[in-house]
């Protein structure tokens, strides 16, 4: 039985940037939510929820080039309001510029009728870490204007994308839940990397991962590392450890550097497409 995974986190500058959010919601006509595509339930902050509910609302299920297909397509049946995209798809981009174009002729028609002057439409970019806010508003901006990175938190400050079709988004700081987080949903969190790696045992969530790999997906641990799967998860690791060259002097695994192999091989894609989540 694996000790409970359990994460700890809230940075200094999210807390601000929660609060900064509800203050720059004022600013916006709508509301774009940007989630993870194999964790549409655990990257939806529930703080994110109450932000903003009179305001129009896109959801986005980002990185769907990484998630198990067949699993979106559930996804998308049972939830037809979210949006699947991926920022590496150029067909998807212009799919969410066409629905920009929808909301700000929408929004248009209203300010006329009520006889408001024009302005640019807004829209703010919401989500949890490193969920690819940024690299969906360069998707739509053709530019790197907003910063992006591999580890939460890339994105500090406010800052203002202007498009080419009127619209200027404001990309924000992912914001997590200040409580702590456990089981499933903190351990998917990490596979994400949503999480700063530093604030828990990553070897940890890699042995809860090939756990969870062992009752829902074991073929892929066969395929990606060519062992034969055994009961243990611990053992599985050691086992992928000596496939992948992790020895210590002695002839000893170093489970920790298979561990971070096995977290980076899944964050690349490199297990094949996975959803953590199904609908429920």
């Amino acid at each position: 039985m694996l000790p409970e995974f359990t994460v700890h986190w809230f940075p200094g500058h999210m807390q601000k940037a929660k609060r900064e959010m509800k203050e720059n919601l004022s600013l916006v006509d709508l509301i774009i939510e940007v989630r993870d595509a194999r964790a549409p339930l655990a990257s939806a902050n529930p703080a994110l929820v109450t932000f903003g509910e009179h305001k129009e609302r896109i959801v986005i299920l980002n990185k769907a080039d990484l998630a198990d297909q067949d699993v979106l397509k559930i996804w998308q049946s049972n939830f037809p309001e979210f949006m699947i995209f991926s920022g590496k798809s150029r067909q998807d981009v212009n799919r969410l510029k066409r629905e920009l174009d929808l909301y700000g002729q929408k929004i248009k028609d209203d300010w006329q009728a009520r006889r408001k002057g024009l302005r640019p439409f807004r829209s703010i970019v919401l989500g949890m870490p490193n969920v690819g806010k940024s690299t969906i508003i360069n998707a739509l901006s053709n530019s790197s204007k907003a910063k992006t990175g591999q580890k939460p938190g890339v994105t500090r400050g406010k800052q203002w994308i202007t498009l080419s079709n009127g619209w200027q988004l404001l990309d924000t700081p992912g914001v997590m839940m200040p409580e702590e987080i456990k089981g499933e949903s903190g351990l998917f969190l990490a596979l994400i990397n949503a999480i700063d790696e530093k604030l828990y045992d990553h070897e940890l969530a890699a042995l809860h991962f090939v756990q969870w790999l062992m009752d829902n997906e074991p073929l892929v641990l066969e395929d990606r590392y060519k062992i034969k799967l055994l009961d243990d998860p611990y053992q599985n690791l050691i086992e992928i450890g000596k496939k992948r060259g992790c020895l210590r002097s002695g002839g000893r695994v170093d489970t920790s550097q298979a561990a971070l192999i096995l977290l980076k091989d899944f964050r690349d894609g490199g297990l094949g497409c996975l959803s953590l989540e199904r609908p429920e």
